[in-house]
């Protein structure tokens, strides 16, 4: 019974453990607004990323909705390397020509790691007196700051299908030791 009841200590253990191990990843992206719709040299950075990490950043001139961004829908010709600092955050600038509209961005590492969306602003879009309107710079709005990193519309994939394949395999090895202990028992 002490070892059932180890055994069972230790199963709880790794279900609290793990996903604390394995908590969703926060990286985000933004960009600075541009004074004009055309080629603008854009001004991106990014926070929260894993230090030392190699990204690259891709327009989607094709693109409308952040939640349409993916590797088939952005332009993969025009990619803009980015090397994340020991802080986790890294600045950038692109050379991009960006619609009135607005031109949506990806940026993310080659093994797919980690990710996020942003959309580069146009300030002057509105064609009002030029001051802009809160939602162009995201400074005193945070709901703007949501829609330029919206790394929730990305299909979430990595380490919480990696929490569940964990969870389920210490599930099974904690069901074959209570067989393996009750075979023992009917064979006595």
């Amino acid at each position: 019974m002490k070892n059932f009841l180890g055994a069972l200590l230790t199963a709880v253990i790794l279900f609290v453990s793990i996903p604390t191990a394995f908590a969703q990843a926060t990286e985000s992206v933004s960009a600075e607004p541009v004074p004009a719709a055309g080629e603008q040299d854009v001004t991106l950075t990014g926070a929260d990323w894993t230090p030392g990490l190699a990204i690259f950043i891709l327009p989607c001139p094709d693109v409308t909705d952040e939640a349409d961004a993916t590797g088939d829908t952005c332009d993969t010709g025009s990619l803009t390397p980015a090397t994340v600092g020991e802080d986790g955050t890294f600045e950038v600038t692109a050379n991009w020509d960006v619609p009135a509209e607005g031109l949506v961005f990806a940026a993310g590492d080659p093994a797919s790691t980690q990710g996020a969306v942003g959309t580069v602003l146009v300030s002057d879009a509105g064609g009002d007196d030029g001051e802009g309107d809160a939602e162009d710079d995201g400074a005193d709005d945070p709901a703007a700051d949501d829609t330029e990193t919206a790394d929730s519309d990305l299909a979430e994939t990595g380490p919480g299908e990696t929490q569940v394949l964990l969870n389920a395999g210490v599930l099974l090895l904690f069901g074959g030791y209570v067989a393996h202990r009750g075979a023992r028992r009917l064979k006595a």
